[in-house]
Parts: structure tokens; sequence; C-alpha cells
């Protein structure tokens, strides 16, 4: 058996050693975008999810929320305000995350497919 070339037996043989470079720059801005992604939806997420248990736990007990207190009353009735509209720079924040997440899998899915091919 004649002896092969390590570009021959180099798992990323069809693109050489500078496509191999490629692709690890690829997982790597991958890698860096799906971290800055979860890191800018996380805290927004969280806050989310701390006023909606207090929101629950208000109504539960009979009140209304005021959204401009971030407080229960249980005197007076108050108009719904959605998350968006009290927070606009936290939402933009999280679409921001998510686009970075969604361009991150996107990477790796294209550089998944090209290893395949």
């Amino acid at each position: 058996m004649p002896r092969q070339s390590w570009s021959a037996r180099c798992p990323t043989r069809h693109m050489g050693a500078a496509g191999a470079a490629i692709g690890m720059r690829t997982r790597t801005t991958a890698s860096v975008l799906l971290l800055v992604g979860a890191l800018l939806v996380a805290p927004v997420t969280l806050d989310y999810m701390k006023e909606f248990l207090a929101v629950d736990a208000c109504l539960d007990s009979g009140g209304s929320f005021d959204y401009s207190r971030n407080a229960c009353d249980t005197e007076f009735a108050h108009e719904f305000v959605p998350y968006v509209d009290r927070h606009p720079a936290a939402a933009g924040v999280a679409l921001l995350g998510l686009v970075a997440v969604v361009i991150a899998v996107a990477q790796l899915a294209r550089a998944r497919q090209r290893r395949a091919a």
C-alpha cells in the first residue's frame, strides 16, 4: 500500500490546512457569538421572570398589579402595560442577543454541512 501524504490523511483533506484554519475560526466565532448572545439574553429573561412571578402572586391574592410603581394594589384596578413598553432597552438587548445566537447556530450548521460534503 503506497504511503499517503499528510493532506490525503487529514480529515479536512478537501479544504487543506488553510480550510482547516477557516473552519476553526468559524467555530471560535460561533462560540463567542453564542456566549455573547447568552450573556445578553439571560439578564433580561431573569428580570422578566421575576416581574412575571410578582404579577402572578399579586393576581392570585386578588389584587391588581400597578406597573408604574411595580407593586400590588388591592384597592384600584390598573391597566396592563406590556414589558416592551416598560423596558424598551432591555427588549432591544434581548433581541440583539437572540440575533447573535441565530447567527452562531447558522454558522455552525453551515460549517457542519461543509464538513459532510
